[in-house]
Formats: C-alpha cells, structure tokens, sequence
C-alpha cells in the first residue's frame, strides 16, 4: 500500500512539474510574441518612412544626392536590425516549444522492442533483458525520423500535424495532406 501511495505522489509531482513548466512556457512565448509585434509595428513604421523619403527625393529630382541616399541607408540599415530581432525572437519561441516538447517526451512511458513498457531508470527490461540505454536510444531516433517537418512560405518550419503557421497564419494542413491524396 505504501508502494502505491509513493507511485501516486511520484505521478501527481510530475504532473505538477508538467504543468509549471507549460504555463511558464506559456507567460514567456507571450511575452516574446508581444516583442514580436511590437517589432512588426516598428518595422512598418520605417519601410512607411522610407517610401517617403524615397519619394520626396525622387519628387525634388534629388534621389542621387548624398544627403538622401544616406537617409535611405540608415532607414534600410534599421529594417535589417528589426528584421534580425525578429528572428531571435522566433529562435526564442522555437527553442522553447522544443524544450518543452523534450521535456513531454521524457515523461511519456517509453516501450522496449519486446513490447513491454520498460523503466528508464533500470539497465535492462525485466521481461527480455534488453540494455535499457539501447532502447531509449533506438526510440528517440525513431522518432526524430517519424516526425516529418517543412518549411513555409514565410521560412517557418512546421511540424507534421500543425494547421496553422506560428509565423505567418497560414492554413497549412494540406502541407501534409496532399501526398496521402489521390491523384485523378
């Protein structure tokens, strides 16, 4: 019986890690998402003000002067900045979701290849005596083959199972879909 009270305290920690480890995950991919946006603002803000300092030196047949083109410059210059940040934000988000994605994978009961459910903490399985080591290892590749992935349009990967982009907002679905469709 103490066995069993002792499982269930291990299972309910666990479960309370999962979950504090989610939600944390979740404040923080918020927070960056928020960065993201307040990025995009200040990045629409400046290709606007470069299309109006091209067009007022074009419109003054001055566009080939140093003044403007080195306006020009430094607005270009600042796109390509806020372009950057928004990519280490993206990196941001992506290294989190793969970190949680590790963290789910560690904690879902791993199977042996004799079909049993192996601990991961032992050396070998108890019902066939397979190197538990081994096991993980050719579960993990296993799975790093089946998860099929793409990029989209907007350079965002996606993984198999995604319907909408995180970068873009774009369906995605029949990313997926269209090679297990039949062709007429």
């Amino acid at each position: 019986m103490a066995d069993f009270f002792k499982k269930l305290r291990k299972e309910m920690d666990e479960g309370v890690t999962i979950a504090s480890v989610k939600s944390k995950n979740l404040i923080e991919t918020t927070k960056i998402r928020n960065r993201i946006s307040t990025l995009q603002g200040q990045k629409e803000s400046r290709l606007n003000e470069l299309g109006v300092q091209y067009y007022r030196g074009w419109s003054m047949e001055e566009i080939q002067t140093e003044d403007v083109q080195n306006r020009l410059q430094t607005i270009c210059e600042n796109i390509k900045a806020i372009d950057q940040e928004i990519q280490l934000k993206e990196d941001e988000i992506e290294k989190i979701h793969k970190e949680e994605q590790d963290l789910m994978n560690r904690k879902k009961p791993q199977t042996c290849k004799c079909g049993k459910n192996i601990n991961p903490e032992a050396l070998f399985c108890n019902h066939c005596g397979a190197k538990v080591e081994e096991v993980l290892k050719q579960n993990e590749t296993r799975e790093e083959s089946s998860s099929a992935s793409m990029k989209c349009s907007c350079g965002k990967m996606i993984n198999e199972g995604t319907k909408f982009c995180g970068g873009c907002g774009n369906n995605v679905e029949h990313f997926f879909n269209s090679s297990d469709q039949k062709e007429d």
